[in-house]
């Protein structure tokens, strides 16, 4: 979440977009890169 708010995006927005992101993930499969995860997270700010 660090990264989303160096890149200027409010703590509570980047928040609330990751765990967006992160509820969206398929159960029971591994968690996906952190770049994965941040690309998903940036499209979901757009």
């Amino acid at each position: 979440m660090s990264a989303l708010i160096n890149l200027g995006y409010p703590a509570a927005q980047a928040e609330k977009a990751l765990k967006k992101v992160m509820a969206g993930l398929p159960a029971g499969q591994p968690e996906p890169p952190i770049e994965e995860i941040l690309r998903l997270t940036l499209r979901s700010l757009a």
